[in-house]
């Protein structure tokens, strides 16, 4: 019935073309599409944003049917002559025939590796007036072309064809590329990858190996923002929706945040002091905020203000001050500016940069001063200390974030101004900007549809533990707080030790395995993980596993584990025939067992309340 209805699509093609009817080639510049809230509401948090890629031309019948509408976002290959491509390289039809065809609520993203493809699609985005997509390339110099082309569309990075993980070398691709978003392969698409790139403010998309339910399951399990299937997206949206038969008010979540010490731990410690950051490192922040401005001898310090006046025991403005007379001083104040009894000297960067380098911590750097001079000294001191791959720019002054951009390109940059208006005019002037954002977290109302955008949930300020916990379950990942050593109570990962499973133990409702939930502090507590999707592989098993870690569900990464020997089937009275007959009606019954217990956890009917 789905052929028919692509085949009706062709014929009626030229009719919407005549009356201006569906596609979203119709979008004028500022309508920005309005994607479905039905993900956002699901109990799987921030779930990853389903993108279907067009392989071949069947794919259309699974991106233009109305009742069955489980992407957000198509992957389209472009040809030199401008033309959509299937995954060989095969001629599909014209961009134009395939956008008319196209659901209007889909966010395209333009996949280009040639120049004269990019100039075919610069062309056809100019005469369509379409700013509500993306442009993708596995070249990073062409995908910068791209961007200054295409200022108003969004950059992403494939980097589906590298065999191996060099994260540091493909965030920099990307960064200098202009990318919001990099493609990893399914091969490379687990946890402490995915983690690695959006630690640093790059979001992930995977490309599933599969459009099976454990393709899917284990897609989510990586932690990344965003799903890549080739063929039905149906298998995606069906794992969703068997979270939601998970016991709240505890959500699940695909992926810990990042949990971004402002200003060290700012009530407990001296705000912006390196005891403060050396606490908050203690504790398993992922991040530590610091605020930094440039002395009257070009020197860069950690201090929020322009002025010393309010945590130390002088005064003065720091631009003012060469570096030997702002040392005089000590920060004796906290964020609330309560005395704390402590003296602690003003940090530098380098002071700064060797305690990073000492902790697995990063940076969210943000820059206070106005000076234009700060870019090339910051890149000078970021390349003395090899911190090239630890630090996230952030900044509220727009200038200082065009210098970054424009002065140290392999590092990302995010701002905190507010959104604007409308949706479409804060992700174009992004976009127009070259950089990510980080919002105060009265913008959470557009998280959705940045999220399928490519924009990474990040917000600030939240001022303890229980915020926190309260906007991870919301689908916030980057949570700026003044309490990192209570939230380093939070659950950050499971830890399973498996060596072997039976396959009959895999089918049973009630079957466990023992784990350990580990906190961001490192400290652990035990818990029981219940088996969350399988795949069999000849004599092994690749599974994920799910566990209630008290403050949300965790997913583990995927495991690949030996199958165990069954047990030897009980004696069967009656002889040796009788008892061969025996031994395989059981091996049967357990067989028919197995796959109707199967069958039952495909369909989500359990509720994980352990």
């Amino acid at each position: 019935m789905k052929v028919k209805k692509r085949m009706l699509f062709g014929i009626l093609a030229p009719l919407c073309a005549l009356f201006a009817c569906g596609g979203i080639t119709t979008a004028a510049a500022d309508a920005f599409i309005k994607t479905d809230a039905a993900y956002a509401a699901k109990q799987l948090r921030a779930a990853p944003a389903v993108v279907v890629d067009v392989a071949d031309s069947r794919t259309v019948q699974y991106v233009s049917d109305d009742a069955d509408l489980y992407a957000t976002n198509l992957l389209i290959r472009i040809g030199d002559a401008g033309e959509v491509l299937d995954g060989k390289g095969r001629s599909i039809e014209s961009l134009d025939a395939f956008m008319r065809e196209a659901h209007p609520k889909i966010i395209p993203n333009f996949a280009v590796s040639s120049q004269a493809a990019l100039e075919k699609l610069v062309q056809y985005t100019t005469e369509n007036e379409l700013t509500d997509a993306a442009v993708v390339s596995g070249d990073a110099v062409l995908l910068r072309a791209a961007r200054d082309a295409l200022p108003k569309l969004r950059g992403i990075y494939d980097a589906t064809e590298h065999a191996t993980f060099d994260g540091a070398a493909i965030a920099a691709a990307a960064n200098r590329a202009g990318a919001l978003v990099v493609i990893l392969p399914a091969s490379l698409g687990n946890k402490a990858n995915v983690e690695y790139l959006q630690a640093r403010a790059k979001t992930v998309w995977v490309r599933l190996d599969g459009v099976d339910r454990f393709a899917a399951v284990a897609g989510i399990a990586s932690g990344a923002f965003g799903l890549i299937v080739e063929g039905d997206p149906a298998a995606i949206a069906g794992a969703y929706d068997e979270f939601d038969a998970f016991v709240k008010p505890r959500h699940v979540l695909a992926r810990s945040p990042l949990v971004v010490a402002h200003r060290g731990v700012p009530y407990q410690y001296n705000e912006n002091s390196l005891e403060g950051f050396q606490a908050a490192i203690e504790a398993g922040a992922t991040h530590i905020e610091v605020d930094a401005h440039l002395t009257k001898d070009g020197e860069i310090v950690i201090m929020h203000d322009a002025t010393i006046d309010r945590t130390t025991d002088g005064q003065g403005r720091i631009a003012a001050m060469t570096l030997e007379e702002l040392r005089q001083y000590k920060i004796v104040k906290n964020y609330g500016g309560t005395p704390t009894g402590h003296a602690s000297s003003i940090p530098t960067v380098d002071e700064l940069f060797a305690l990073s380098r000492r902790s697995d911590s990063l940076l969210f750097f943000e820059i206070k001063t106005a000076d234009a001079a700060f870019a090339e000294i910051f890149r000078q001191k970021i390349e003395q200390y090899d911190m090239q791959d630890r630090i996230v720019v952030i900044s509220f002054d727009r200038n200082q974030l065009a210098n970054v951009r424009r002065e140290i390109p392999y590092l990302w940059a995010l701002d905190l101004n507010d959104k604007q208006p409308t949706l479409g005019e804060t992700v174009t002037a992004l976009c127009e900007r070259d950089v990510g954002a980080d919002m105060s977290n009265g913008n959470l109302s557009i998280m959705r549809d940045m999220l399928e955008r490519g924009f990474m949930p990040a917000a600030w300020t939240y001022a303890a533990r229980t915020d926190v916990r309260d906007a991870a379950q919301a689908g916030v990942y980057a949570l700026t707080n003044n309490d990192a050593v209570r939230c380093g109570t939070l659950p950050r990962s499971l830890d399973v030790s498996l060596d072997s499973v039976r396959q009959s133990d895999l089918a049973r409702d009630d079957f466990t395995v023992a784990g350990a939930v580990v906190r961001y502090d490192g400290t652990r507590a035990p818990v029981d993980c219940r088996v969350l999707a399988y795949r069999s592989d000849d004599d092994a098993v690749r599974l994920v596993l799910v566990a209630n870690a008290g403050d949300w569900y965790l997913m583990s990464d995927v495991l690949t584990v030996d199958y165990a020997d069954e047990p030897p089937a009980p004696p069967q009275k009656g002889g040796c025939g009788a008892q061969a007959g025996g031994s395989a009606t059981a091996a049967a019954i357990l067989a028919l067992t197995a796959a109707v217990a199967l069958g039952k956890r495909k369909r989500g009917g359990v509720k994980y309340e352990n």
